[in-house]
């Protein structure tokens, strides 16, 4: 072993053999080593492998799913081989010497010393580089959160625990060559010789002080330490601005001071080898002063016993701090809840006899955990809570483990009637507004928006957002901020008025308004706040007054003009009386300019006197807002003139309203029987449509201001570091966008044409790293170049991901075969024929014949699911690439080209041969190429496949699908993933899971009282930094379960499909209402009891037929004013018309093995081939018997 000494490491031998017989005066070394040795630490060491065996056997489970887990899990791990190797060299040694007297075992005591001493320490190294990686995943999640799903991986935790192995091996590996063992020719024993590398003092400087001290102690303590101290102050802030009841937090607060605590420990137990050095130092040689009746005697094997100590007390830590854990272990002996109701009976059986077979294995552990609960329940010490729960994703263990107060807080989260006193579907009334944790100030998070897809704001927020509005180039590009010149909230003056005053708050999404009453001593006041439906550059501050006794004075603040760090201003100018200002953007996108803003506003009243003889007061403000001045002026102008006649602030209301009231004539989806989610309907409309393009302006934007998509958080978000920055990502294709294809195709073709503008950046993106084809970027902005602040760190990464231009392909799809709009074909403006050809010569680009598979692989792309970046293969890109390849050859004919010259054969055939991972065993889909059956999926990927995919394939695949990624599937996933979920198991018939799946797709998403979607399920402030806020894609996925799943419509290119039709869960109907297809206009109610009725408004250019899905198989036509009955309409019908295209339909399918054709049950194909092959193997039999028979 190297010391600082260079003397030789010498053992009994020579003269001391002469004391052999006389055993006196090793009594009390003989009794230090079996008490110390073979007592102390070989409890130690059996308490610690009990411990740790238990740890690993729960954290085995689940150390794929979580990063923190899996680095417990290898510290379990390490730490048990560290006790190992001391159970052999302590718990032998004192047991044979006080059995057989002190020579006894010695050459086996120089061996172990020798080499297992050298094992031990790399053992411990490891466990030393894996502390540091655990508190490392505490230190990002706790003080760098944005950083957490870059560094906190399950794959980069494996990869560092190799890589600690290796370099642990490689730096003591020159140990093993500082001596050798020579056997002595008269005591038969083994002593240890120097060799000359341990005499040299370079090497024992440089290696055995400096290097090892740096390595084993200074860099690991130093580095625990800083990132110790800064979770402690990351804690300390945090805790001044979250609440304390919130129990998630607190959960995530133990479970940074359990890591804490293990540093602590280490810290502690480490020093002691430092010790050891120094005293290596002070006493030379070392060895003489250790060994029996030496100075240091004593001190021996205090090292050895705390490297026990660290390695042992983890396990007690949990159990001490972690109420989950001791939940976890408990189950894990006694078997509670054998049977989940995820679990079959069979399966849970087999678990209970492998946990009894560990229990009888381990049952001294068991022991030691009960004596460690009993302790753990003397003290008043911090409790996980949910710590294990939590990381794990136990959904069986979530229901039992959460606190009172987390139900409680949750219930009233989701409670619909808490601090909403209106009884109609499309309106909020309350008496409070959401706060921040100071619960005064207004949280503007949660507060509703108002827009008309051309300018948008939050109500009290201080600045708007306008449609393409961009500042800022590469990822730093985000909507620039428009100073909200005129937004402002009353004040009294007084406290005591404030105090003595009522205010109330309506929220009105059918007629698009906010209104704040106070009723106070001076007067009654309403305020009212609107962004214009019909002059959509004008935003409206309505205040009236109807005044009490003398009256008094209202006062009011606005935002600064000078305060937008996106736009630089000139000097207002005054207009007729009012003002004027125009300013530049700052920075712009690459390729373009600057742009442009103009805001004509009317002059801010600081002060509303309520004083003299009138009683009825009224005051009207109004700015208008445009990139050109001449709109921007002209509907101020407007605005104004109507203002200026008598009653025109209610004129100005009115045309606001019956604009409103016209685009839900348009279409809309009603739900009856249960208020909750027949608001979470209407609101959630409501959101998307103030997002999207007015369709009745009084004047419309130029032809060549193009309507720039629909960010994931509405128009009023969207600024620098929020909310995705108000890019277009792929959720505008394939989340937002597919409900209202039905109901306002128009706007869908808006928002169709930014795709269609932007398409050369989308074929120069496609070159940027050798594509063909149009590939759009994953977030982009104004000029349609990748804008993901991602792209700035990893070009690449982003790029790779080649769904999002297969989303592009599919809304184009189902928007044709909703419409069949012809324009959309030959207008340039769209250009339809060209993005369906390049979005498939992308796809058929990106596919690769593979000898070895025989089929096309599309490598290195990144699926939905982003805890698997850049793999093989992956299911949801492939089957987007083989539907995108067969439309654009369908389509292709539709434009009347030559079909084969536009979508060549060889595309086609690399859409049929792709090589879709399938298990035709368990006849499901892995989501990609060695996808790990129990690595945790972010969000919904594979089972898109069922929906919104609509793929060829059989019912029990789905249903496989279904049921193996639902429990994989990461709790902290967006509201949308539960809504694919909610719909697919609708079209498999698990109605149980249907249902439980919608709740949960809003419940735990939605804000109250104004129906505010989240991202994420915010419980803290880390939530809120990590998620975006009033969730577009959530509400569209909530959508899409009423209209795709409950109403069961599939749009297919030759019909539109109902599905076993049936309302939501507690209502009693479900109305899609003015739904468009085919350019005709028609009513559907679907009832509980199963009763349809459809009502025809309007037929365009096709006329429509009805088929039931009976064995009648009647066509009905549906001529204008037709009203149809269904009574019984459980087994779906079919809407089409006569009018057939003279193309041949997409194949839409890939080449797979048998049983895998679509709409056919698999599984019963099998039974039915197996009863084919056993009658015909009879009949067999009995004509070769004919003879001996008869």
């Amino acid at each position: 072993m190297a010391n600082v000494s260079t003397q030789v490491y010498s053992t009994e031998s020579g003269a001391e053999a002469q004391h052999e017989l006389d055993l006196s005066l090793f009594e009390p070394c003989i009794l230090y080593f079996f008490i110390f040795g073979s007592c102390i630490g070989g409890l130690l060491i059996v308490i610690g492998l009990a411990g740790n065996g238990i740890t690993i056997a729960i954290m085995g489970r689940e150390r794929k799913k979580s990063a923190t887990i899996n680095c417990l899990f290898m510290l379990a791990i390490a730490d048990s081989f560290v006790l190992l190797t001391y159970g052999f060299i302590l718990m032998p040694l004192g047991l044979r010497k006080l059995a057989f007297g002190w020579w006894n075992g010695h050459n086996y005591n120089n061996v172990s010393h020798f080499y297992l001493t050298e094992i031990a320490r790399i053992f411990n190294q490891v466990s030393a580089f894996i502390t540091m990686l655990v508190t490392f995943q505490r230190y990002v999640s706790v003080c760098l959160p944005h950083r957490a799903k870059q560094l906190c991986s399950v794959r980069y935790v494996n990869i560092l625990t190799g890589i600690s192995y290796v370099a642990s091996v490689l730096f003591f590996l020159p140990n093993f060559f500082t001596y050798v063992l020579v056997k002595d020719s008269v005591t038969h024993r083994y002593r240890t010789v120097s060799q000359p590398l341990v005499l040299s003092s370079t090497f024992q400087i440089l290696y055995a002080t400096v290097a090892t001290g740096l390595v084993t102690y200074v860099l690991p303590v130093l580095s625990l330490s800083f990132m110790s101290i800064r979770m402690i102050r990351a804690m300390r802030e945090q805790s001044k601005t979250m609440q304390k009841s919130e129990d998630r937090n607190q959960a995530r607060k133990d479970l940074t001071l359990s890591s804490i605590a293990i540093v602590v420990f280490f810290i502690i137990c480490q020093s002691f080898m430092l010790i050891r050095r120094v005293l290596m130092w002070v006493y030379d040689p070392y060895s003489t002063y250790a060994r029996c009746s030496g100075v240091l005697q004593y001190f021996a094997f205090v090292p050895y016993i705390t490297m026990v100590i660290n390695s042992a007390v983890n396990f007690g830590i949990y159990v001490i701090l972690a109420k989950g854990f001791r939940k976890k272990v408990v189950r894990l002996f006694i078997g509670r809840n054998l049977v989940s109701p995820k679990m079959s009976s069979s399966t849970a059986i087999g678990e209970t006899s492998a946990r009894s077979e560990f229990a009888m294995r381990v049952s001294v552990g068991l022991v030691v955990f009960f004596t460690l609960c009993r302790l753990s329940s003397s003290f008043d010490l911090p409790d996980l809570g949910d710590f294990f729960n939590n990381l794990v994703h136990s959904k069986t263990d979530d229901v039992t483990s959460k606190s009172d107060d987390e139900v409680h807080s949750r219930n009233k989260r989701q409670n619909p009637d808490i601090g909403d006193e209106s009884q109609l579907h499309y309106e909020v009334k309350c008496s409070a507004l959401p706060t921040l944790t100071d619960r005064v100030t207004p949280n503007s998070r949660y507060l509703p928006t108002l827009g008309n897809g051309h300018i948008s704001t939050t109500v009290y927020n201080d600045s708007m957002y306008m449609n393409g509005l961009y500042n800022g180039d590469g990822g730093s590009s985000h909507r620039a901020k428009i100073p909200a010149i005129l937004m402002s909230r009353i004040s009294l003056g007084r406290e005591d008025l404030e105090e003595r005053a009522t205010r109330k708050y309506t929220f009105n999404a059918h007629e698009g308004y906010f209104l704040e009453t106070i009723d106070c001593e001076l007067a009654y006041i309403e305020h009212r706040m609107y962004v214009h439906q019909k002059y959509i550059r004008v935003f409206v501050s309505d205040i009236y007054a109807r005044k009490k006794l003398h009256g008094g004075t209202l006062y009011l603040d606005y935002p600064e003009l000078s305060e937008s760090a996106d736009i630089t201003f000139g000097q207002p100018s005054s207009y007729y009386g009012q003002w004027q200002v125009s300013g530049q953007t700052n920075t712009p996108e690459e390729g373009t300019n600057t742009q442009p803003i103009n805001i004509f506003y009317m002059n801010p009243a600081t002060e509303i006197p309520i004083t003299g003889s009138a009683t009825d007061f009224n005051t009207t403000l109004v700015m208008a807002v445009d990139r050109q001045e001449s709109p921007a002026r002209s509907e101020f102008d407007t605005a104004l003139n109507i203002l200026n006649v008598e009653g025109g602030h209610y004129r100005l209301f009115s045309e606001h309203v019956a604009a409103w009231q016209r685009v839900w004539a348009q279409g809309r989806v009603e739900v009856e029987g249960d208020k909750q989610i027949a608001k979470l309907t209407t609101f959630s409309q409501y959101y998307i449509l103030s997002s999207m393009p007015a369709p009745f302006p009084n004047q419309a934007p130029q032809h060549s201001e193009i309507f720039y998509g629909v960010g994931r958080n509405s128009l009023a978000k969207g600024g620098f570091g929020r909310d995705s920055q108000g890019h277009v990502m792929w959720d505008n294709e394939m989340h937002i966008l597919p409900t209202f294809l039905l109901f306002h195709p128009n706007t869908v073709k808006k928002a169709l044409r930014y795709r269609s503008t932007m398409a050369p950046r989308a074929l120069s993106n496609a070159e940027k790293y050798g594509g063909k084809g149009y590939h759009f970027p994953w977030e982009s902005g104004f000029y349609g170049e990748e804008v993901s602040p991602e792209a700035d760190e990893c070009p690449e990464c982003s790029w790779h991901k080649y769904h999002t231009t297969g989303a592009v392909g599919w809304l184009i799809r189902m928007y044709y075969s909703a419409t069949r709009d012809r324009d959309y074909r030959q207008n340039v403006d769209y250009n339809g024929c060209d993005m369906t050809r390049e979005i498939a010569r992308f796809f058929a680009d990106r596919a690769i014949y593979k000898p070895e598979h025989g089929r096309y692989d599309i490598d290195d792309c990144t699926g939905p699911d982003e805890n698997h970046p850049r793999v093989n293969n992956n299911a949801y890109t492939l089957v987007l690439a083989s539907l995108a390849i067969h439309y654009a050859r369908y389509f292709a004919c539709l434009c009347q080209r030559t079909e084969r010259d536009e979508v060549p054969d060889e595309w086609i055939h690399k859409a049929l041969y792709l090589n879709l991972p399938f298990d035709n065993v368990k006849r499901l889909h892995a989501q990609h190429d060695d996808f790990d059956p129990e690595s945790l999926v972010r969000q919904a990927d594979t089972i898109m496949l069922t929906y919104p995919l609509n793929w060829n394939m059989s019912a029990d695949i789905m249903k496989n699908d279904l049921l193996f990624y639902e429990q994989i599937t990461d709790t902290k996933t967006p509201g949308l993933t539960w809504s694919f979920f909610t719909v697919g198991f609708k079209w498999v018939g698990e109605d149980v899971r249907m249902q439980n799946y919608f709740l949960k797709s809003y419940q735990e998403y939605l804000i109250q009282p104004f129906k505010i979607w989240t991202e994420f399920n915010e419980q803290n402030m880390n939530d809120q930094d990590a998620g975006s806020v009033n969730f577009l894609p959530g509400m569209g996925g909530f959508l899409q379960s009423l209209v795709f799943g409950f109403a069961g419509v599939r749009i297919r290119p030759e019909m539109l499909e109902f599905h076993r039709p049936i309302p939501p869960p507690g209502c009693t109907k479900l109305s899609l209402i003015h739904m468009n297809y085919l350019q005709s206009n028609m009513t559907i109610v679907i009832e509980a009891n199963s009763k349809v009725t459809i009502q025809v408004h309007e037929i365009g250019e096709y006329p429509l037929i009805l088929r039931r899905n009976n064995t009648a198989m009647v066509e009905e036509s549906l001529p204008p004013g037709s009203y149809v009955e269904i009574d019984n309409a459980a087994g779906g019908f079919f809407i089409y018309t006569s009018i057939l295209e003279a193309c041949e339909h997409p194949r839409d399918f890939i080449y797979m093995p048998w049983g895998y054709s679509p709409f056919v049950d698999g599984a019963g194909q099998l039974r039915q081939l197996t009863v084919l092959t056993l009658l015909t193997l009879l009949l067999s039999c009995l004509y070769n018997m004919r003879h001996s028979l008869f």
